[in-house]
């Protein structure tokens, strides 16, 4: 921590402040890590590559948003980005304290902050490198390619890479219809923190934040409920009948495959189970024939 400390040192926002850094992604390259000061939780990137995505999203969506998602430049130089939460407060993480939580209404207070942010409602706003007309083309274009990368990596066979393909030309005919609202897109248990004190949930880290179906964030809930005694309640009394939904299983899809490569990629293989991946992959894959 010595040296994110260092680098703290040079921005007179945390002068005379006390502060936890408690996360650090990218896994040493230091561009983006999270922090607790003063009761707050707060997000920090140092990477000018990760800040203008972030900035030119807010900029497409207008100042309405930077009502829900606050954010400044901590640096003359614009480099240096902090992130102040919606919902922002004490808190605790979850991951850390979730085997100890007694019944509550955790799930609820997520499911309400969930339904606070998918009543927002908006056109369509593509952020992708590739634009799309709508959010149905991009994500069946973006399973698609997942479909094939998981091929290459020699995950899936000839013929399984075939019956997905054409399952997903297929199920585009019943995709469901929805009205893009904003979502959160990252909904899991490193970014709900909770105070038992307060008896208070908050959701944190909105960066990957995008404009699309609400059923993503549902997803990724759905997709963590093994993980989290709150995600799994929250499945167990609002969103199981989402499960087999045509949309959730191919953007869990989507989401597995990612999982899958992010290990891959920063050899997390020690940390994370990759057969369990693998796994969680062909269980999606079987359900998505299954309900096409």
């Amino acid at each position: 921590m010595g040296e994110l400390e260092e680098i703290l040192k040079k921005y007179n926002f945390f002068d005379g402040k006390e502060y936890e850094i408690f996360a650090i992604q990218d896994y040493g390259r230091k561009s983006k890590f999270k922090l607790k000061m003063e009761g707050k939780y707060y997000t920090l990137i140092l990477s000018e590559e990760r800040i203008k995505p972030y900035v030119n999203k807010i900029a497409l969506l207008g100042d309405e948003f930077k009502k829900i998602i606050g954010f400044r430049y901590l640096s003359d130089d614009n480099k240096v980005l902090i992130l102040d939460y919606f919902g922002n407060g004490k808190g605790i993480d979850l991951v850390k304290i979730d085997s100890t939580l007694v019944n509550n209404d955790y799930e609820l207070q997520l499911k309400n902050i969930l339904d606070y942010f998918h009543s927002i409602k908006q056109d369509y706003v593509d952020f992708s490198i590739n634009k799309y007309k709508n959010w149905k083309d991009y994500y069946f274009s973006e399973i698609s390619n997942k479909i094939i990368d998981i091929y290459k990596q020699n995950l899936i066979t000839d013929d399984m890479k075939k019956t997905l393909l054409e399952k997903l030309e297929e199920s585009s005919k019943r995709y469901i219809d929805f009205q893009t609202t904003f979502i959160h897109a990252d909904v899991t248990p490193l970014n709900v923190c909770i105070n038992k004190e307060e008896n208070s949930l908050y959701l944190i880290d909105y960066d990957d934040f995008k404009i699309g179906d609400p059923l993503m964030d549902i997803s990724r809930i759905i997709n963590c409920k093994d993980m989290s005694k709150v995600f799994k309640l929250l499945v167990d009394k609002y969103y199981y009948q989402y499960e087999n939904n045509i949309n959730h299983l191919f953007y869990t899809l989507r989401v597995n495959i990612n999982w899958y490569n992010h290990i891959i990629e920063k050899k997390q293989e020690a940390i994370y189970n990759l057969n369990k991946a693998r796994e969680d992959i062909f269980y999606v894959i079987e359900n998505i024939i299954k309900h096409t």
